[in-house]
């Protein structure tokens, strides 16, 4: 198959990486995610809430606020559609069960992200699997 994404990865320890497809979608995703919401210079949009709401308490409208910026953020990414989101509370912070639709590519794949309040470097973790 036919490159169709490619882009640089720059970890903070080891060397740079380039990504291919659907790797670099979801390192891009992963990068918005894990920016705190109002911390990029410049622009105060970019980024997401879940950091400011871990020690929230546990009500419905957390959940709510937290799916709505999901929403936003991957409806930002032409590349992708949003097939499914479920967003729940976890012991310390929050889980996401996402379904995506790579466009071009054509592949849905799930990714669960964790975002941990006990995380040392604020980032959050994430699983993938194909569907």
């Amino acid at each position: 198959m036919a490159v169709v994404f490619k882009g640089f990865s720059t970890p903070v320890v080891g060397r740079t990486e380039t990504l291919y497809d659907s790797e670099l979608v979801r390192q891009d995703l992963m990068n918005h995610f894990n920016t705190k919401k109002g911390e990029r210079a410049f622009d105060a949009d970019y980024g997401f809430i879940a950091w400011d709401l871990l020690f929230e308490l546990e009500g419905y409208n957390t959940i709510n606020l937290l799916e709505a910026d999901a929403r936003r953020i991957i409806s930002l990414d032409p590349r992708l559609n949003l097939k499914k989101l479920q967003i729940s509370r976890i012991e310390y912070g929050y889980q996401m069960n996402i379904v995506l639709q790579y466009v071009v590519l054509d592949t849905l794949e799930e990714l669960t992200i964790v975002f941990d309040a006990r995380s040392n470097n604020r980032m959050a973790t994430y699983s993938v699997s194909s569907l």
